[in-house]
């Protein structure tokens, strides 16, 4: 195959209109196929996607699905990564999609064309869908879909809804995270394993046909691996000698290596302080953690990995330093590396004879399909998105408990206005979730689209700085250390010299919700507006109804009945009055949100409509919403919170704020 340079413009005739916020443009989700010589990506622009046959020379990209793919009208749909059956005969993909009928598991023969959904219901897959809370990678640490290797059948995640058991603090069916396993002729469908009470995190056949198999299992904040042989497994609790005692901390992965009849279980796991990839046997049952070898030694964190005859491809990551590397280590102990790059992330594709395909993101920037080998690196194709343009300075500032959140401010691609940009201080969710430095959000791109600077703080209680900085905003620091984070953030950004230091606002969903409602009840902050989503107003209402309960356990440091000073001190709600709250705030919650419960929400409100306040406090009980909001919903939320922006933020004049109205210009 030929490396050479080329352009993906969009595949679409029109652009997706600025006045419906730009949703972004952008391709994932690469595969080749060796047997065929084909490579394969997934477009996405607003709410249409497809799968396209790709060439390098020039040509156009070739759809694979039919343009009315699902055949309903205004229906919205996202597809997962697709993947190649070991034989090139088949495509598969999953969908998620606005009618439960389209939602599933779809094979396209690619030989012939034909398209079949194998499966009809709940696909849990990541890939091809940008996560706004978690700021999850395409393509990253272990695949969503996976083939046996004998290509006659295929694993996925969902859920399952006991609807004869009923959880007594919600009043709803049980859920549990569920392995399935399905024949591509639809013949059989399996559940490999059945977890209550933790999820089914990664999974992988260890023989041809899959009779074993090994799964990753995350309870939390341990996470444990079960060899299986059976029909179903089924865990109802953590065992008490968990494989990894840091399961918030990087995810636990398995991968098959069979080209060793030795050690075939690879596991990645966090029991050497790095999040390191380990060489088991496969013996059934539980896995336990002894002095295994390890693929590739150092100090970083490893992520993807690749197994190869001749040895392993793996992406590793040192956060703090924002660098990632490709090796290859062979099977007699050296490694090499293949890529390293600073502020980017790299995601393997595939290895062809001695070149490494991989493609690169950076913050802003279209990801580059890439192919490497121990003495260069060539550019293959820019696969254009529509992000827009900003410039990106990191900074970091040092804590009194010796730590070191570093700072990301964005600033629109133009000139500075008369007194600097207006300045928003968003703050991402989590809390164990890290704001990397190398990617943004989509919330991000929007407002710097709009004319706004932003900052953003990886805050202590976020990951990707080591376990001690993301334990030291949890337990008796709750929304105390990550609120001082912000605010300092929200200081270093002031005196940015094109900042408008009079007129900052702050946003943030989720945790990042808590937070602008801790920001704004602090006895002072700099902020003349505030809008908040999802959001935590009172901890024993959180940790008593919510369904996360052994994380909400993890963040406070205990049972809030048994921490009820703490818990009081640290919700919003017990601070929320006309004296403490002077500004404008717009507030948004699912009606059915079971992650953040409603019931704080609707506690809030009754507090705000029994008040008189300075400036307007609103808050909006989305309908039929849960914690993620519906596509539709999303851009309401989206649209809304920039108008609030521009209606207290921006200038008054004839462009920017014409009337104080809340139109978008």
């Amino acid at each position: 195959m030929k490396s050479q340079n080329t352009n993906f413009s969009s595949v679409f005739s029109s652009p997706f209109s600025f006045s419906e916020l730009l949703v972004e443009e952008e391709w994932y989700g690469f595969a080749f196929s060796e047997p065929q010589n084909i490579w394969i990506g997934c477009h996405r622009m607003g709410s249409l996607t497809n799968i396209y046959k790709l060439t390098f020379s020039g040509s156009l990209p070739e759809p694979i699905l039919p343009s009315n793919f699902l055949g309903y009208s205004g229906s919205s749909y996202r597809l997962s990564a697709p993947i190649w059956s070991p034989d090139g005969k088949y495509i598969a993909f999953a969908v998620k999609g606005s009618h439960d009928s389209q939602s599933g598991l779809w094979l396209i023969d690619y030989t012939n064309g034909s398209l079949d959904q194998i499966f009809q219901g709940s696909v849990n897959f990541s890939t091809g869908d940008f996560d706004e809370f978690t700021q999850t990678h395409l393509n990253r640490n272990t695949p969503d879909l996976m083939f046996t290797d004998d290509g006659k059948s295929l694993f996925f995640r969902s859920i399952y809804k006991d609807i004869a058991k009923i959880n007594d603090c919600l009043g709803e069916p049980i859920l549990y995270s569920v392995l399935l396993q399905v024949a591509v002729d639809k013949s059989t469908l399996k559940t490999r394993c059945r977890v209550k009470h933790g999820r089914v995190q990664s999974f992988t056949p260890l023989d041809a046909s899959a009779q074993t198999i090994a799964v990753g299992i995350n309870w939390g904040k341990s996470s444990e691996v079960h060899v299986i042989n059976e029909e179903q497994l089924y865990i109802e609790s953590p065992s008490n000698t968990p494989l990894d005692t840091d399961g918030i901390y990087a995810r636990i992965c398995v991968a098959w290596d069979k080209h060793d009849n030795e050690l075939p279980l690879l596991v990645r796991c966090n029991n050497t302080g790095f999040a390191k990839w380990h060489r088991f046997q496969a013996k059934v049952g539980r896995l336990s953690y002894s002095s295994t070898q390890i693929i590739c030694s150092g100090d970083f964190d490893d992520g993807q990995l690749l197994v190869r005859s001749d040895g392993w491809l793996l992406t590793t990551s040192e956060a703090g330093l924002g660098r990632e590397t490709i090796w290859f280590c062979d099977r007699t102990g050296n490694k090499q590396a293949i890529s390293e790059t600073q502020n980017a992330v790299e995601t393997l594709v595939t290895k062809i004879g001695s070149e490494v395909y991989f493609y690169e993101e950076k913050a802003f920037q279209p990801p580059i399909l890439k192919v490497g080998t121990q003495q260069s690196r060539t550019e293959i194709a820019v696969c254009s998105h529509r992000r827009g343009k900003s410039r990106l300075e990191l900074t970091e500032f040092s804590t009194e408990d010796g730590q070191h959140p570093y700072v990301q401010i964005y600033l629109p691609d133009t000139e500075p206005p008369v007194g600097g940009f207006p300045g928003i201080v968003w703050i991402k969710g989590g809390p164990i979730t890290n704001l990397s430095r190398y990617s943004s959000f989509t919330s991000i791109e929007l407002l710097v689209k709009q004319g706004f600077a932003v900052a953003s703080v990886n805050y202590r209680a976020s990951n990707g700085q080591g376990v001690v900085h993301m334990s030291a905003g949890v337990a008796e620091n709750l929304g105390i250390a990550d609120c001082d984070d912000v605010l300092k953030t929200a200081d270093i950004f002031a005196n940015h010299p094109h900042v408008n230091a009079s007129r900052l606002g702050v946003w943030g969903y989720s945790w990042g919700g808590y937070l602008v409602l801790q920001t704004i009840t602090a006895p002072q902050h700099p902020f003349v507006c505030a809008c908040g989503g999802g959001f935590i107003s009172n901890w024993h209402t959180q940790q008593t109804q919510t369904e996360v309960r052994y994380y909400d356990h993890y963040l406070v440091g205990g049972y809030v009945n048994e921490l009820s000073e703490r818990v009081k001190e640290r919700s919003p709600i017990h601070k929320f009055s006309p004296e403490t709250v002077k500004i404008p705030v717009l507030l948004f919650q699912g009606e059915n949100d079971i992650d953040t419960p409603v019931d704080q929400a609707n506690e809030l409100e009754k507090i705000i409509n029994t008040n008189t306040w300075e400036n307007p406090v609103t808050l909006k009980i989305l309908s039929g919403e849960g914690h993620s909001f519906s596509q539709a919903t999303q851009l309401k939320y989206w649209r809304e919170s920039v108008q609030f922006f521009t209606r207290y933020l921006k200038p008054w004049n004839l462009i920017d704020n014409p009337s104080g109205s809340q139109s978008l210009y």
